[in-house]
This record gives structure tokens, sequence and C-alpha cells, in this order.
């Protein structure tokens, strides 16, 4: 704290600035960041200066340390949620424009889907999108949103064409989202027909254990009725079994 306050006076910014910096280049980023925290650097992120400060504090990390300062930014910010709801959002927003910086759009759509604030979510997936013309990396943001379960219109500004936007609320809406779990099955070879004994890896077992489960048939056939509801039916295949 600085003269008995919370938060930095004006002439002590640029000193406190230098020690988040030093520690910042020697693999420091916890030290670094709580600095920030307890001189309440994060509050100044409010007033008029915003932008300001914002830039400056984005100055301070680069594509070798930015994932592990936002890693800590994340992770602090559960301890601010309650009752400071403003520091929590700001902690978080922060991590989201440093990943934006470096372009790491995934990680910057997670930190929205945390945030999770129905004000600005749409505002900020708009910004994500609009970073990228990759259309696969389009595909992979929709495919977190719609994991997350977030419902959402795919508009103009984030995508390129008609088809694009079509393709990409497909994915929002789940609507295909039978078929794409098909379409991952095939690309890693695990749509044929699986068998107990490649569920249970019988092979694993010693030759007692595979001898009496060949006896014991009631349970045999009752795991296979198990593989092929519970694995086989997910891929629409089906083994049969000798009952």
């Amino acid at each position: 704290q600085f003269n008995g306050s919370s938060t930095p006076i004006e002439s002590e910014i640029n000193l406190v600035l230098e020690i988040v910096k030093f520690h910042m280049k020697h693999n420091a980023e916890t030290e670094a960041l709580d600095l920030l925290m307890e001189v309440g650097y994060l509050e100044m992120l409010f007033d008029e200066k915003y932008e300001e400060y914002l830039a400056r504090l984005f100055c301070l990390v680069d594509s070798t340390n930015y994932k592990r300062a936002c890693l800590y930014l994340t992770t602090s910010s559960k301890y601010l949620l309650t009752p400071d709801r403003e520091a929590y959002e700001a902690t978080l927003y922060i991590a989201f424009g440093m990943y934006g910086k470096f372009r790491d759009l995934a990680s910057a759509l997670r930190i929205v889907l945390l945030v999770n604030d129905d004000k600005c979510c749409d505002q900020s997936v708009k910004i994500v999108f609009a970073e990228t013309e990759d259309f696969s990396l389009k595909q992979q943001l929709a495919f977190m949103i719609a994991r997350y379960g977030l419902s959402m219109e795919v508009d103009d500004e984030m995508v390129a064409d008609e088809n694009e936007k079509n393709a990409l609320q497909e994915i929002v809406n789940n609507t295909k989202l039978s078929e794409q779990y098909h379409m991952v099955a095939w690309d890693i070879g695990v749509m044929e027909p699986k068998s107990p004994e490649d569920i249970y890896k019988v092979h694993l077992i010693g030759s007692q254990g595979a001898k009496s489960s060949s006896l014991d048939s009631a349970r045999q056939n009752l795991a296979a009725t198990f593989v092929n509801a519970f694995v086989n039916a997910g891929y629409c295949q089906c083994c049969r079994t000798n009952s």
C-alpha cells in the first residue's frame, strides 16, 4: 500500500510497473501479478485512464510468459468472485486481452464463457470470431460454444459468407452432433464393433481368470449386452455374439 491507501498514487505506478517488469523477465509471473493486486492496480482499470493502464500492463508480457500469467489470473479470479464481482471480471478480462493480443483465440473464448456476462458476452464472442479468417478455427470456436450450451445467433460480422454462417449455426445449435461424433470416430479408427474382450481387456487377465470367465456364460451374455448397448450403439454398430 502507498500512503495508507489500497490504491497506488499516480507517482508510484512507474515504480510498481518496473518491479513487475523485472519479475516477468525472470519467470516470476505470480509475484508480479500478486504485487499488482496488492497495490490495487486492477481497481485502477475502472477509471478514465483504463486504456492507458491496460496497455502498459500488456507490454509487460510476451509470447514466452503470457500463458503462465493468464493461468494465474484465471485461477486467482476465483477468490475474487465474492463479494467483489467487478474485480473478478476485471481479472478475467485482463486474461482475455492477453490471449487476444497473442491470438490464442480458443483460450480467449474460454474466458468469455467463464465470465458469462449477458451484457457483453455476445460482443466479446464477435470480437474473437472477427480476429480470424480461418474457417477451421471458427468451427472449433463454435464447438466450444455448443459444448458450453450458449444460445446465440451467428451474424454476418462473424463470418465471410452465408455458407459459413449456416455451417457455424448448425454447430452452435448441435443440429448435426451425432454426424460429427461419428465423423470423429471414423477419423480415429474406432468404428469397428467391439467385443467384450476388447472392452474389458481380457487378454491382460491371467489364464485362470480367462478360464473362469468362459465358464460363466450368463455373465458373458450380460457383458456382451452392456458392450453393445453403451459402446457399439454409440457408433451405430452391433457385435453379434453367440448366446
